[in-house]
Order: C-alpha cells, then structure tokens, then sequence
C-alpha cells in the first residue's frame, strides 16, 4: 500500500496571538549529544534524528548566546504540536556561551517533530525564533527492554532472536579446526 509523502511543515514564522510581530533571527536550538545524522538516507525529510541517548532521562537543548541577551531573557522550545512550550527556562548568568534548556522525557513527543527555539526579551517581551527544522525521534528499542537476569555478564537479549535455517533448535554453535588461526 503506498504511503503519501512526508511534507516538512513551513518554516514561516507564525504571528502570535496577540498579533506581536516575531523576528527570525535565532539559531537552531540543538540537542547535547550527537544528533542521528539522516544525510546518508537522502529519502527522508528530516533534518536529523534524535534517539534514547538523547532524549532519556531528559532531552537538553543548547541555544547559542544570541544578540542583545539579557538577564532574565527566557528560552523556550516549541513544536507545532503544541500551543505552550515544551521546557523554558530563564537567563540568569550573562557571561555563557550556551544556555541548556532541558525537557523531561515525558514532555518529549515521539514521531515527526517540528521544532524550534523562541527567545522572549525581558522587557519589551520581543520574541524571536529560529526558523525551526524537522526531526525524528524514536525512543523504542529494537527487542525491548533486555530481562536479561545478570545484566553486565556475557549474553543475549532474549527480544531479539535469529533462525538458522537446517540448524536443529537447541544445539550450540561450535567452531571447527579451521577457525582456530
């Protein structure tokens, strides 16, 4: 059954509720830890990837300084799921290179995400955001959780099994002569 193809939401900048103006001039918001890089598969529509390294316990956003900061500046990620952020913190210290902004698993939406960062000014309360990007997250794992009884110690994950087609169920693997070099 053939699918429709993925179309990767509009990064244009949406006006806000209250009809503020909202500036695009932020850096992409991007996770701690190495992102999946998806360039080697030019099918998918996604600018990257994010897995279970990344996203459990928490997910932590890096957002790069950006111009005219402020104490007490506020940051906050968005996706186009949701109306309120996903995590927001505030600037406390203006001497960082890079603000964290972590989000608790739970709060991390699984599947195709559009997401982008919005930085809201102490003050006037000018917003700016980054123009977003398409992600995909996947926090399963292939198998499920191992149940493995002595977890650390040489063994198998018993979700994930494998048929030898001629090989009697049961029977161990054993090497003959000529795999002794």
């Amino acid at each position: 059954m053939p699918t429709d193809p993925i179309i990767p939401p509009d990064k244009s900048p949406e006006a806000l509720p209250t009809g503020q103006r909202v500036d695009v001039d932020l850096e992409e918001p991007y996770s701690r830890f190495s992102k999946v890089d998806l360039s080697p598969f030019p099918d998918e529509p996604y600018d990257y990837g994010l897995g279970i390294r990344q996203v459990v316990p928490h997910l932590t956003m890096l957002y790069e300084r950006w111009a005219i900061l402020n104490q007490f500046d506020e940051y906050q990620l968005y996706t186009d799921r949701d109306t309120l952020p996903l995590a927001r913190d505030s600037v406390i210290s203006t001497t960082e290179a890079r603000y964290p902004l972590h989000v608790p698993e739970h709060n991390v939406p699984r599947g195709e995400v559009f997401i982008k960062g919005r930085v809201v000014r102490v003050g006037p309360g000018t917003p700016s955001e980054s123009p977003g990007q398409f992600v995909y997250i996947k926090t399963t794992r292939p198998g499920g959780v191992s149940k493995d009884p002595q977890p650390g110690l040489p063994g198998w994950h018993e979700g994930l099994t494998m048929e030898v087609e001629g090989f009697e169920e049961g029977k161990l693997l054993k090497p003959g002569p000529e795999f002794n070099t």
